[in-house]
């Protein structure tokens, strides 16, 4: 959300003086860009199991960040949804959760930084990147987590 909000004043301004037509462009590709995480998360669950996918792209996020972001988003909204029985409640929660967090970067982004660009990116890691991973590294292994047996392409309930 930060990187929406941030992103016309980033190109536009900060990238010596895109048009907005061009800036669009930019947009469209990165916006573009999501569609094959998911698909890109099926295929390399042929070969590799969700964990180690997960952490690669936590790892590589900001290099191709909406790709990695796409493509992990999947397998941990399937994560945390095993954990609960009532699914529906849970993903409400996930998406309140994403709102809410998008909004506050929003907040963070927008205020007088006077480096953008330098703001953004450390928004990026500080608020999203860095305390996702780190409860991802903390929690995947803890004795209240429904732990779930992979085989590679499928998940095994145990």
């Amino acid at each position: 959300m930060a990187f929406v909000t941030s992103s016309s004043y980033i190109y536009i301004n900060g990238f010596g003086g895109l048009s907005g037509q061009t800036y669009s462009y930019y947009f469209a590709l990165n916006a573009l860009d999501m569609i094959p995480g998911p698909a890109l998360y099926m295929h390399l669950t042929r070969r590799i199991d969700r964990k180690s996918i997960i952490i690669a792209g936590f790892a590589v996020i900001l290099l191709p960040a909406t790709l990695f972001s796409s493509c992990v988003r999947s397998p941990s909204a399937n994560l945390t949804l095993e954990q609960q029985e009532d699914t529906g409640s849970a993903a409400s929660l996930m998406s309140f959760i994403g709102i809410f967090t998008g909004s506050m970067e929003i907040v963070i982004i927008s205020l007088n930084w006077g480096d953008t660009i330098l703001a953004l990116g450390a928004a990026m890691d500080m608020i999203a990147e860095l305390p996702c991973e780190a409860l991802w590294r903390l929690l995947s292994r803890k004795t209240f987590i429904k732990q779930i047996q992979e085989t590679m392409g499928s998940a095994i309930h145990t």
